[in-house]
C-alpha cells in the first residue's frame, strides 16, 4: 500500500529533540523524507504520510531504537498539532475532548478515522490509518498510541488508569518493552486498527488540562488538509533530489524506495516522471553527475569516498559513469581542475 494522504508536518513536532538525543542529524532525516533541512519550521506544511513514515523509519534504523515512536510521543506538544491538538485542551470532559479531537482531525491529516465507542464498563477508542502498510506505519502507530495513552491519563487526571492497547502490527521487540513504555497491557492484532480500551467512567472526568479562557480558534483560519492531496511536479522533483543523498548512503537508492517515500506505486511514479519529461534513472544520473563534480572539488574527497556518497557499491562503477559524463577519469578531472602547480 502506498500512503499518499496529506499530513501536516506538525504531526512530528517532537522530531528535533528526539533526533538530537539519539545523535541522528535532522538534515539526514529530512532528506529521507525528501524535504529540505528547514521544513519543520513550517508546521502547516502539507506532505504525504509516506514521507513521515520514511523519516520515522530512518530515525529508528539510525538510532537503533525500535520503539523510538514512544519517545516522540512523550516529547509531542499538543498545542503544536493545530486544531486537532488544541481541541484536546478545551473539551470540558475527557469524552468531549476526544470527540472534538476526532472532529478536527482533517485539519491535521487525512486518511484517518477515529471512533469512540462508549460501552459498559469499558470504552474503546479506535484509530485507523487508511492505505498504510502496518509495518511501514508501525512507528507512527506506536507514537499515536503512546500519545493518546499519555493524553487519556493527563486529561482524566488518573495517571494509574488501567488501559489496554492493541497495535496493528507484529511486535518488533519483546512484549515487556512495549508494556514498560506504555505502562499498560499491550497486545497485537492483524489489520489497520489501533485500539485503546479503558474504563468508560473516565469519559465523564473533568478535563484536568482544561483552559478556562482557552484559545479561541476559527477553523476557517487554517484550512483542512485537502482530501485529494497530490504532490505537485515541482515538489515531486525536489523531494526526489532531497532523498537521493540519504538513500544512497543507506544503500536504498532505488525506484521502489523513492516511490514508497512519495506515496506512489513505482509504475505511477514512472508515469509522473514521464509526463514531466524525465525518468527515475535520468534523475538519479543527473544528481550523481552534479554531486560528483561538486565533491571532486574538495581536496580530501577520494574516488572511493565519492563513489560511496553516490551510492555505488564499487568504485569502478563510479569511474565508468564519470567517464561517460566527462570523458575523463575522476583523478584526471581533479588534476585538470587544479591547473598548473
Amino acid at each position: 500500500m502506498y500512503d499518499r494522504f496529506g499530513v501536516r508536518l506538525s504531526l512530528i513536532n517532537s522530531l528535533p529533540p528526539v533526533a538530537e538525543a539519539a545523535g541522528v542529524p535532522i538534515r539526514f532525516l529530512m532528506s529521507l523524507g525528501g524535504l529540505p533541512d528547514d521544513a519543520l519550521q513550517d508546521n502547516h506544511r502539507i506532505v504525504s504520510r509516506s514521507q513521515i513514515h520514511a523519516i520515522m523509519n530512518g530515525l529508528a534504523r539510525k538510532s537503533g531504537d525500535a520503539t523510538i515512536g514512544f519517545q516522540m510521543a512523550e516529547a509531542t506538544n499538543p498545542a503544536l498539532l493545530g486544531l486537532s491538538g488544541v481541541s484536546l485542551l478545551v473539551g470540558r470532559t475527557l469524552g468531549e475532548a476526544l470527540t472534538l479531537q476526532s472532529r478536527y482531525m482533517p485539519w491535521l491529516q487525512r486518511g484517518v478515522s477515529i471512533r469512540l465507542q462508549k460501552g459498559s464498563p469499558r470504552a474503546q477508542w479506535t484509530h485507523r490509518m487508511y492505505k498504510s502498510d502496518p509495518l511501514e506505519a508501525r512507528f507512527l502507530n506506536e507514537g499515536v498510541a503512546a500519545f493518546f495513552v499519555r493524553t487519556l491519563r493527563a486529561i482524566s487526571g488518573n495517571e494509574s488508569a488501567r488501559l489496554h492497547v492493541v497495535l496493528p502490527h507484529r511486535p518488533i521487540v519483546p512484549l515487556r518493552h512495549y508494556e514498560d513504555a506504555l505502562r499498560c497491557a499491550v497486545s497485537f492484532a492483524p489489520g489497520q486498527d489501533l485500539v485503546i480500551r479503558f474504563d468508560a467512567a473516565l469519559l465523564g472526568n473533568r478535563n484536568a488540562l482544561l483552559r478556562e479562557t482557552g484559545p479561541s480558534f476559527d477553523p476557517s483560519s487554517i484550512g483542512a488538509v485537502p482530501a485529494d492531496f497530490v504532490i505537485s511536479d515541482e515538489a515531486l522533483l525536489q523531494a526526489l533530489r532531497q532523498m537521493f543523498e540519504a538513500a544512497a548512503l543507506m544503500g536504498r537508492l532505488s525506484l521502489r524506495e523513492a516511490a514508497a517515500m512519495v506515496g506512489l506505486p513505482p509504475r505511477s511514479l514512472q508515469r509522473r516522471l514521464a509526463e514531466i519529461g524525465t525518468t527515475f534513472e535520468e534523475s538519479v544520473d543527473d544528481w550523481r553527475r552534479q554531486t560528483a563534480l561538486a565533491l571532486l572539488s574538495e581536496p580530501d574527497a577520494t574516488t572511493m569516498l565519492v563513489a560511496t556518497r553516490l551510492g555505488y557499491a564499487d568504485a569502478s562503477h563510479f569511474i565508468r559513469a564519470f567517464r561517460r559524463w566527462t570523458g575523463v577519469a575522476p583523478g584526471e578531472f581533479r588534476r585538470e581542475s587544479a591547473g598548473p602547480v
